[in-house]
């Protein structure tokens, strides 16, 4: 005989459990069949009630990286047999000198007392560095997750994808310094810090030549020697100061002309934040001066350098602050020894699988000419940002 329930004695939604489980029959009025949470069934937080289908799940993982790598995306890729690759570079100097300074009946005096043309060499050098990520994952998990004994291999490509973004943080921001640990950052010098190196050796020390190249950019006015960079003030407005972040940049593209860096080539690469502030100080700014920044198709351009908007460049680390970057990555080398690889093994003791991903790689500013960075200040995030925020290995304004 079906027994029937009175709504009365159960709470509104609420499936009758105990008779199910008593496999007795119960009449349900027709009813939205979704979950109803109440406070004496915790079923009825995940389950439908009977007859309607019960919730669905996926049988695969959706991979959420979500950063692009722009930086190694557009560099120059170099294939590794040994972990040292070197570039040796030559230049002449040569000059030129009258043949008419006649001595004793000869056209030219002593040819040995004229000022002799002399080449010159120097080197830089790929020095790769090995690093490493681990992860264990317990074998039960490998048993009850969505994927099954798929879930090893679609990791295990997705830690190589992220790997190719933290590759990209430490050829940024890293700082050679290996007693302070064994974070990767701190295993080889980044582009910013080779830039700053460069920087720091030509203008904090002798007289340089305007077409030396800076490193970190400094102006184009002034003298050549001990020059401190400038940073793009995004607090500066053209009508009140003079000038703005667009016409600051526009002097960036003057100085990397000056130090002969491949304009043709060069393109900016900058942070969402930054991108999007230009656009709102273009559209505030006199038109004989705005247009200097323009859309050409899809693309944003400063007096025809096209603006790339790059993820590492939100993510800065390592106690460095945002930086916009001028560059024809071109003249920017990856080097890699081998590719990225991933074994893994099951631990008997542990009942895991243990997998290690490695990486061997360094990266070199091979022509300074062809690269100029500048820090930025008063963006709006850097303006939310406490005074006694740590500027250590997290994200930096």
């Amino acid at each position: 005989m079906i027994q029937r329930f009175k709504d009365s004695q159960y709470a509104d939604g609420v499936v009758p459990v105990d008779a199910l489980r008593n496999k007795r029959g119960f009449v349900l009025k027709w009813d939205e069949g979704k979950p109803t949470q109440t406070s004496t069934n915790s079923d009825a937080l995940s389950m439908f009630k009977p007859g309607f289908k019960q919730q669905a799940e996926a049988d695969s993982f959706i991979a959420e990286v979500t950063e692009d790598s722009v930086i190694f995306d557009n560099a120059t890729f170099r294939p590794m047999d040994t972990i040292e690759f070197d570039y040796s570079f030559m230049d002449a100097q040569v000059p030129l000198q009258s043949m008419r300074a006649v001595s004793s009946g000869s056209q030219i005096q002593d040819i040995t007392k004229l000022e002799e043309g002399t080449p010159s060499f120097r080197r830089k050098s790929l020095f790769c560095k090995p690093l490493l990520a681990y992860t264990i994952v317990p074998w039960l998990w490998v048993q009850d997750n969505i994927e099954g004994d798929r879930f090893l291999s679609s990791f295990q490509s997705l830690v190589a994808e992220r790997i190719k973004f933290n590759m990209e943080l430490i050829s940024l921001y890293g700082k050679e310094n290996t007693s302070a640990g064994a974070d990767g950052l701190n295993t080889m010098d980044g582009m910013i810090q080779q830039l700053t190196t460069q920087h720091d050796e030509i203008f904090k020390g002798s007289s340089a030549s305007l077409r030396t190249p800076q490193g970190v950019f400094s102006g184009i006015s002034g003298e050549a020697n001990t020059k401190d960079p400038v940073k793009i003030d995004f607090s500066k407005r053209y009508d009140t100061d003079g000038q703005d972040p667009i016409s600051q940049l526009e002097d960036m593209i003057t100085q990397f002309g000056i130090q002969k860096g491949n304009v043709g080539n060069a393109k900016f690469y900058m942070s969402n934040e930054a991108r999007a502030k230009l656009i709102q100080i273009a559209q505030s700014r006199e038109t004989v001066v705005a247009d200097s920044l323009y859309f050409e198709g899809e693309d944003l351009k400063i007096w025809g350098t096209p603006i790339v908007t790059c993820d590492a460049l939100e993510r800065p680390v390592n106690g460095f602050k945002t930086n916009i970057i001028l560059a024809d990555l071109a003249s920017y080398v990856i080097g890699m020894k081998r590719d990225v690889e991933t074994d893994s093994e099951f631990n008997m003791r542990s009942q895991t699988y243990d997998s290690v991903t490695k990486v061997y790689f360094d990266n070199l500013v091979l022509r300074e000419k062809d690269i100029l960075t500048a820090e930025c200040s008063n963006l709006p995030s850097q303006k939310a940002t406490s005074s006694g925020t740590s500027s250590g290995s997290g994200s930096g304004s």
